[in-house]
């Protein structure tokens, strides 16, 4: 089992990283041969949580890019956000000192734990280059455990809606957590939103009009859907947690695409992009359940 690389977005990798943050403490990646996963299941963030899958492209994060493994060459790693995210910030700040930096990492043991050896140079305010080394602890999962990380089963989504400012939309949440502990979340393919919380006879209410309704293209092997005319489409709603909602908006990806998928009574669904939908450069995918409360 051989794992090693040049990270060439440390910045980017960072954010991804204290994305997860707000949910749990420690995630798995999973490591392909042409993509990276970072997975928080609900062995992480409990069943009534906010799970993550996201998928970065490995030529978005990485240059030299090499691994070996019995297993069609993926590796699964469980490893702490924390000190991730510490190593790739000192990376990050590397990259800053100029294009003599870099910052490598390859899969390795010591004192027989596994470890991912960060390997950083940059240059100081002198002649001499600045050599950092974070030793960041894994556990590499065995197959059974790997089996055992499997995605939500979600039904197919009634209804796909691009999500205002996320900066806007975190404003907004913090605002209603002191109202109520719960928001129905409601939209329909006239391109309108409907965030509303009730508690103790008060009933809040914020709307979007003219969002923008995403096409996905159709499977192969799937008729295209009929057209809906807007005036007659229903509108459809979930109820999640606040706590889960501000989890979901805590991410640093700002200013990208985000799509909200609902299904009705069951969940919401974010596709929150790394890059633009048409780069396939990346996407983290938030599973947040609806309220039992």
């Amino acid at each position: 089992m051989r794992f090693r690389t040049k990270i060439i977005n440390a910045s980017l990798m960072n954010k991804v990283v204290k994305s997860l943050q707000s949910t749990a403490k420690s995630c798995v990646i999973k490591l392909g041969p042409e993509s990276v996963h970072f997975i928080v299941s609900d062995s992480e963030s409990g069943p009534s949580g906010v799970q993550i899958w996201s998928l970065a492209s490995k030529v978005t994060l990485f240059d030299e890019y090499r691994i070996e493994s019995r297993g069609n060459n993926e590796i699964y790693l469980e490893i702490g956000l924390e000190p991730l995210s510490k190593a790739l910030r000192s990376a990050e700040m590397a990259g800053t000192t100029g294009r003599d930096s870099e910052a490598g990492v390859k899969l390795s043991k010591k004192n027989d734990k596994a470890v991912l050896v960060f390997d950083i140079v940059g240059q100081g305010n002198g002649p001499t280059p600045i050599s950092i080394t974070h030793d960041v602890t894994c556990l590499v999962l065995n197959p059974s455990r790997v089996a055992q990380l499997k995605e939500p089963l979600c039904p197919q989504p009634d209804i796909h809606v691009h999500l205002p400012s996320l900066a806007q939309l975190k404003g907004l949440a913090s605002r209603f957590s002191h109202l109520g502990s719960t928001v129905l979340i409601s939209a329909n393919k006239k391109g309108e939103m409907l965030f509303t919380v009730q508690s103790d006879g008060l009933k809040m209410e914020t709307r979007w009009e003219k969002l923008a309704i995403p096409n996905f293209n159709q499977e192969a092997d799937q008729e295209p859907a009929q057209e809906v005319n807007p005036e007659e489409a229903p509108t459809f709603s979930v109820s999640i947690s606040i706590k889960n909602l501000l989890k979901f908006l805590a991410t640093n990806l700002a200013n990208t695409t985000t799509i909200a998928c609902i299904c009705d009574n069951y969940c919401l669904i974010a596709y929150v992009y790394i890059g633009e939908p048409n780069e396939a450069a990346g996407v983290l995918t938030l599973f947040i359940p609806k309220s039992e409360a």
